[in-house]
């Protein structure tokens, strides 16, 4: 065991620096701590090693960026006034790390064993989509195939949201219709029981296992020997614990938007989430105790509080870089002008309840074809949906944030207020 923690250390030694741009270090990290989270609840969620293992693997890979984030900063300082203008910089990279950390902590309750009740647990899995990884073999219909070509969402109703690739772990984030799958490649994919089970056959060799033939209809068993008031506080934790997540993701994704298209009204709203959060997790601690009272075993419920501490250390980093565009803090000109060079804009705006996208799904708009802009999130009364699914559905009253380029703000803005 101590050879393993000494080859690591000399790991992390090997790290070179090489100059790359801050924009996209910052772009790179946001990509991969997205992605950690998402993995991390899943693998938690659906009691899956394989997909903690892959928290760690891009845990390692946030060190590396982080410390690259920090040379290059530390690199161009030239005296106190750089220092101070750089300092918003390391500070982004540290709370960056902080929530990968985080992630790698939810998913070490899966790798450490730690508690998880099982009744939970169930309530959980009947109520979410999980993720899956599945390694494509080289007999597997989807070599050297594209995604579209696959045809993957019809066959399997996945969703590939992430690949592994090749032995230097290089990652691809939200493959599009376009991407080409390769042998041996990692899909991160997400989907009904079902149809993960599906993508796993294949992209293998065609068998299925007994075990996972058991596993599915074990998740649908009835939640026996609970009253209807210990069976609601299950149900009452498990709704607290996913909008906790959800808020915490979608802090992630505005909080680091905010920053590099430097929009103080995102910014605003990640401080207002931090707020929900953290009543969240006032209410979620409450009733993690009340639950404890019931149960046979209460350590059942340590891995459990370690999700919610978890969450709330990604909110608060999700803030903390959400106020450098708050604080109006002092930026270095050369991170400014790579915020001027975006050749993107935000639009937020609300639908009305006669416009073109009320009632509609994603799909059927086409967005992106006809305006360029792709959906950041939708707040949702006090709910926030974040990266939308091309299956949501606009409901009026909706607020959308949109990303993309200023020419098709315009049209999007009337296409959110008006009939087409």
């Amino acid at each position: 065991m101590k050879k393993k923690k000494d080859d690591k250390k000399v790991l992390r030694k090997q790290i070179k620096y090489k100059p790359v741009p801050i924009r996209e270090l910052l772009t790179e990290m946001k990509n991969i701590v997205e992605l950690m989270i998402d993995l991390s609840y899943s693998a938690v969620f659906f009691q899956n090693k394989d997909i903690a293992e892959e928290v760690l693997k891009l845990e390692e890979i946030m060190h590396n960026l982080t410390f690259l984030v920090e040379m290059n900063t530390m690199l161009a300082v030239r005296d106190a006034s750089d220092a101070q203008s750089f300092e918003p910089m390391i500070r982004i990279a540290y709370m960056t790390d902080k929530m990968s950390d985080a992630a790698a902590d939810i998913a070490g309750i899966i790798i450490r064993n730690l508690g998880l009740h099982p009744s939970l647990q169930r309530i959980i899995q009947v109520s979410k989509e999980p993720l899956t990884r599945v390694e494509v073999s080289k007999k597997s219909i989807f070599v050297n195939k594209t995604i579209g070509e696959s045809k993957i969402r019809t066959k399997t109703g996945v969703d590939i949201i992430a690949i592994r690739r090749g032995k230097e772990n290089r990652w691809i984030y939200d493959p599009d219709e376009d991407t080409i799958i390769k042998a041996g490649d990692i899909l991160i994919a997400r989907g009904p029981l079902g149809g993960n089970q599906m993508l796993t056959i294949l992209c293998g060799d065609g068998k299925i296992s007994r075990v996972e033939k058991e596993g599915i209809e074990q998740i649908h068993d009835n939640l026996n020997g609970f009253d209807e008031k210990q069976l609601e506080l299950l149900k009452k934790t498990e709704h607290l614990l996913s909008e906790m997540k959800n808020k915490a993701e979608t802090m992630v994704g505005l909080g680091f938007s905010a920053l590099l298209l430097n929009n103080y009204e995102l910014a605003e709203d990640v401080l207002d989430m931090e707020q929900e959060v953290d009543q969240l997790y006032k209410n979620f601690e409450e009733t993690i105790l009340e639950t404890a009272k019931f149960i046979e075993q209460p350590k059942d419920l340590a891995g459990m509080l370690r999700l919610g501490v978890s969450s709330e250390n990604i909110s608060d980093a999700a803030a903390q870089i959400a106020e450098i565009v708050l604080h109006r803090l002092p930026i270095h000109p050369v991170f400014k002008m790579a915020i001027d060079e975006a050749d993107e804009t935000i639009a937020r705006i609300q639908v009305e309840p006669d416009s073109y996208m009320a009632n509609k799904r994603f799909k059927d708009l086409n967005l992106q074809i006809e305006t360029g802009m792709r959906i950041l999130a939708i707040k949702r009364n006090y709910d926030w949906i974040y990266n939308p699914k091309k299956e949501c559905k606009i409901l009026p009253g909706d607020i959308l944030i949109g990303v993309g380029p200023e020419e098709g703000r315009k049209t999007f803005i009337d296409m959110a207020s008006k009939h087409k």
